[in-house]
């Protein structure tokens, strides 16, 4: 998401910001909407998870959200810098958490715990940013996404007793719910801009 700049109506006035292209922003929630719905999809599918299965694919699923929002910040920095940094360190924050659930044994309270905090961090980021004005179009979505992953969030520590499968459909479906709305919000008619 580039700004451009236009000069106002009249002789030499100052240069304000243009809104970037239409779909600017198009790419990157696409990328992670599919992320989304990928890690939801494979939940659904997996009928009787290990406790190492769970660990391995919570641990992937907050590795690629984690790149998948550093890869968002690139295209959110040029036109609020802020945002863009600080959606950069929730990425590097997701990245970490995936690789401490990759080296750490594998338990259901742990996994719980530290899945709950990366993606309630993340949800509350979202819930924040969507109300800044650089969140623009995004803001809605940003709004719902929040929201769905909070209360994932809330429910992956109560559940820990109920094993591998109750963890997993709890992110999934989260992750579900979020990535049809992204996909929803990238694909519709002229896409996000800024």
């Amino acid at each position: 998401m580039t700004s451009q700049t236009q000069q106002t109506p009249g002789q030499g006035g100052p240069r304000i910001p243009s809104p970037a292209p239409q779909g600017a922003l198009t790419r990157p929630v696409l990328v992670q909407a599919l992320v989304f719905l990928t890690f939801g999809l494979i939940t659904v599918f997996l009928q009787e998870p290990s406790l190492v299965a769970a660990s391995v694919l919570l641990a992937l699923y907050l590795l690629a959200l984690g790149a998948s929002s550093y890869y968002f910040s690139r295209s959110l920095g040029l036109d609020d810098p802020a945002l863009g940094r600080a959606l950069a360190s929730l990425g590097l924050v997701l990245m970490a958490a995936g690789g401490l659930l990759l080296v750490l044994q594998p338990h259901a309270f742990p996994l719980a715990l530290i899945s709950s905090l990366a993606l309630g961090v993340t949800g509350l980021f979202k819930l924040l940013a969507a109300g800044r004005p650089s969140a623009g179009p995004l803001a809605r979505d940003w709004r719902l996404e929040g929201i769905v992953l909070m209360l994932s969030a809330l429910g992956l520590p109560l559940l820990a007793d109920l094993g591998a499968k109750a963890l997993l459909g709890t992110a999934g479906a989260s992750a579900l719910v979020a990535g049809i709305f992204g996909l929803i919000g990238a694909l519709s008619p002229g896409g996000k801009k800024s």
